[in-house]
């Protein structure tokens, strides 16, 4: 009786796949085939993300790998009743098998049912690698770009004639308000963007332990995400507050003293010292400090004139 196309797992045993075979490529499985559980007609699968089995198998230093559970579709060419437009082959049966590694060579039995869930989740995430790792390097293209806009926002914002009018105390403070905020800006950033578009990295699964580890590690990467979040939105308040706080001290803070005018003296003697005029002392005597650091008190009778000059002569 013909089959007509369905989406549906199919429970095998051993006895079901005895006359399955896995044809290896080196040391390591490439493809399985045999009749498919469901409608009895011959098909093949390449087996999903071969270059991790093929490490696993062929590696002198993996003593413990004994098999690895896949999910296998039906991909036959014959014709199936029902079958979509967009679909080439099968009859819509999917099952586990298990390949395993034994002395008279690769054996391919039943999967534990189990690992249903594990091994779909394996399926999806070694198909969509390619995509998921561009995906991954475009959305940091924007993180980049929108740090680089917080820092000439920050450049429009502070500029240097405006932090040179305050006093020593009063830049020093502004500089760690400053820092702190590009700082906490950078970190909040890099957080929300992890914890909204993740970090790629390779996982090895190699055997049925590790299927179970890549299962279960979804739920944690959902709480590192969420932790990853929390952080980078602390950070981000903390960037904001030390930026306010920053702005404050620019419009607030205490101004640097103006420098001293450069004057030059002309005496009654024919003198004329000259440099920054200090104040007066107490006798009211006229003090000017050089530029070779002396201080020249001219007494305020002797003065003929008075005149304020860019520089002294040398």
């Amino acid at each position: 009786m013909a089959v007509g196309y369905e989406r549906q797992v199919v429970a095998v045993t051993n006895d079901e796949l005895a006359t399955w075979t896995a044809t290896p490529v080196g040391n390591g499985p490439e493809q399985v085939g045999g009749p498919c559980p469901r409608c009895q007609h011959p098909t093949t699968a390449a087996i999903q993300a071969s270059p991790v089995i093929v490490a696993a198998f062929r590696d002198d230093a993996v003593k413990n790998v004994t098999s690895l559970t896949q999910l296998i579709d039906c991909s036959c060419q014959e014709p199936h009743a029902g079958r979509p437009a967009g679909i080439t082959g099968g009859c819509g049966g999917e099952w586990l098998i298990s390949i395993a590694d034994e002395p008279t060579g690769l054996k391919v039995g039943a999967g534990d049912i189990a690992l249903l869930g594990a091994a779909k989740a394996f399926n999806e995430a070694t198909a969509n690698e390619l995509s998921v790792v561009r995906g991954l390097a475009k959305n940091w293209v924007q993180g980049v770009a929108a740090l680089l806009g917080l820092f000439s926002l920050a450049g429009l914002v502070f500029t240097a004639t405006a932090v040179s009018t305050l006093s020593s105390g009063y830049q020093i403070g502004f500089a760690a308000l400053a820092a702190t905020a590009l700082a906490a800006a950078a970190l909040g950033t890099y957080l929300a963007y992890r914890a909204a578009f993740g970090w790629p990295k390779r996982t090895d699964v190699n055997d049925d332990v590790a299927l179970r580890k890549f299962f279960s590690d979804n739920g944690k990467r959902a709480a590192e995400a969420a932790k990853y979040l929390k952080c980078g939105v602390a950070a981000t308040f903390l960037s904001i507050a030390a930026l306010g706080a920053a702005i404050l001290v620019l419009w607030f803070g205490t101004p640097a003293s103006p420098p001293s005018p450069l004057v030059t003296i002309t005496t009654t003697d024919g003198s004329e010292p000259c440099g920054n005029l200090l104040p007066a002392g107490s006798d009211g005597s006229i003090r000017v400090l050089t530029a070779q650091g002396q201080v020249v008190t001219v007494i305020p009778s002797t003065v003929m004139a008075l005149t304020t000059v860019d520089m002294c002569p040398s």
